[in-house]
């Protein structure tokens, strides 16, 4: 079987990715029958192609959302940047890991996350990752880390900006907005110093507060 043959057979079944496209396929199931999930494009450049390889940014107000990201992106196997804390026995090391997750410490990303992060990267695969470090309890703006803006400068990777609503009833359909890919070269040249990452971040963040706005003129005004 020649390369290209084997590619495109990896792309629907890999033993590599058996559990996670196992995990993935249940939890997209009760997923799109219980909440229903709903995708929104900002405008008509977040239709915009994006390069095999590239950085999911997401808010993050519910322990559901790491399924909701999955499920707006059903054709690709996604790879999540997940706190220390869920890999603290051999059993969830093992299954976080072979789920697609990668362990970040979120006070200080080691070395071996970064190198974790530019290795899916460089295979074209996605990295999803929480900028806010942590569930927040509203749509408060809450300051992001550096974390996703420096992963983009280091591997030079684009970032989509995702904003996933907090269904307020049942009832409701959850609404995922989706922004325009940010390519860092465009916002920063090819500078990979400190300041350079903090602009990209703050660029990232503002990106994140249009999609929220874009999310409220939906809902009417209202969270």
């Amino acid at each position: 079987m020649n390369s290209t043959k084997k590619s495109k057979l990896d792309r629907i079944f890999s033993l590599r990715y058996l559990l996670y496209d196992f995990v993935k396929l249940t939890g997209a199931i009760g997923t799109f029958i219980f909440v229903r999930p709903k995708k929104y494009f900002i405008d008509k450049k977040a239709y915009k192609k994006l390069p095999k390889g590239y950085i999911i940014s997401s808010n993050h107000l519910q322990y559901i959302d790491p399924v909701l990201v999955h499920c707006a992106f059903p054709f690709r196997r996604i790879f999540s940047v997940a706190m220390e804390k869920m890999f603290n026995t051999p059993l969830k090391s093992w299954f976080f890991s072979h789920i697609n997750c990668i362990k970040v410490d979120r006070n200080n990303a080691s070395v071996e996350t970064i190198r974790s992060v530019g290795e899916v990267l460089k295979a074209n695969k996605v990295v999803c990752i929480f900028p806010e470090g942590g569930i927040q309890k509203e749509n408060s703006g809450a300051a992001f880390k550096p974390g996703c803006a420096m992963m983009s400068v280091i591997n030079e990777a684009p970032v989509l900006p995702v904003f996933v609503e907090k269904r307020k009833s049942i009832w409701n359909r959850t609404k995922i907005i989706i922004g325009a890919p940010i390519f860092p070269k465009e916002i920063i040249g090819e500078s990979k110093a400190l300041p350079a990452i903090e602009k990209l971040n703050s660029y990232i963040y503002d990106k994140e507060q249009e999609l929220c706005e874009y999310y409220r003129s939906l809902s009417g005004g209202k969270e």
